[in-house]
């Protein structure tokens, strides 16, 4: 799960610098590694991985994927900011705490973090 964090974080970075080739690389990278997830057998709580993420993650992405083709940096924030939502919705109720960021804006969390990836 470390890997989606850093591949997420990647991804922003990307998508808030209009570095559209490299969003999109990451993208491709996250999706990827969703992909091999969706094979394992994971429990969350009561329910498996790859349903849940359907449910919750797979039009965030979609939309990612969209805008990231368009080049639009606004509605990239947007669907950037459901996709984390909805992964910590999931650990929620999955009862995964273990993963969830802090009670921040999602924005302000990740300029954090990619200035921290920049600063020596």
């Amino acid at each position: 799960m470390q890997e989606l964090q850093r591949y997420s974080t990647k991804l922003w970075i990307a998508g808030e610098n209009s570095d559209w080739n490299k969003a999109d690389l990451y993208y491709k990278e996250l999706k990827a590694l969703l992909h091999d997830l969706e094979g394992l057998d994971i429990k969350l709580g009561d329910e498996e991985f790859a349903p849940r993420f359907q449910k919750t993650s797979s039009k965030a992405l979609a939309n990612i994927k969209y805008s990231i083709r368009e080049e639009d940096q606004e509605n990239f924030r947007s669907h950037y900011g459901k996709l984390i939502r909805s992964s910590d919705a999931c650990h929620d109720s999955g009862k995964n705490s273990f993963s969830q960021r802090k009670n921040t804006s999602v924005w302000e969390e990740e300029k954090n973090q990619a200035i921290s990836l920049v600063l020596p």
